[in-house]
């Protein structure tokens, strides 16, 4: 998790902005976990991605990728996307994040479980690491309302 590297960051933690997500747990045998999520961060003027490490952790599931030139990554079955908007004198980068998995576990530990439940509400922290010298190192908490039904699926949103 990012919470260990933090101590070698000589930057502020910086916050995710503009955060829109989704999370799908399935909880039926052989299905797949996901989690869509996209953001904006600030980075320098001129900031370059390309070929960069960076992890999303989002609750208790991580997920890391080496960014391309395009500043694109994917780990297994995950995506994430950086990339620059507007005019080159704007710093902020969208980010966006498709994962897809087996997290059930990791999320049952951040209070996603299987039961039957309607609009508990869950706070999950989200960070988000890029593996700079110092690491850019950005984090936000967001209050979901989580609902699902015992063995078959969940949404947090």
């Amino acid at each position: 998790m990012i919470l260990g590297l933090l101590r070698y960051s000589h930057r502020r933690i910086i916050s995710i902005g503009e955060l829109s997500h989704a999370l799908s747990l399935a909880f039926a045998q052989g299905k797949q976990d996901t989690a869509s999520l996209k953001g904006s961060i600030e980075l320098p003027i001129g900031y370059k991605v390309a070929n960069l490490g960076m992890q999303l952790d989002i609750g208790s599931v991580a997920v890391a990728v080496a960014l391309n030139k395009t500043g694109s990554g994917v780990s297994s079955k995950s995506t994430i996307k950086l990339s620059h908007t507007g005019k080159a004198s704007n710093p902020f980068w969208q980010m966006n994040a498709q994962l897809k998995g087996n997290f059930d576990s990791l999320w049952a530990t951040d209070g996603l479980t299987n039961g039957t439940v309607k609009n508990r509400l869950i706070m999950l922290p989200i960070w988000l690491l890029l593996e700079t010298n110092p690491p850019e190192v950005f984090f936000t908490n967001k209050l979901l309302k989580y609902s699902t039904t015992i063995g078959k699926t969940g949404t947090a949103k």
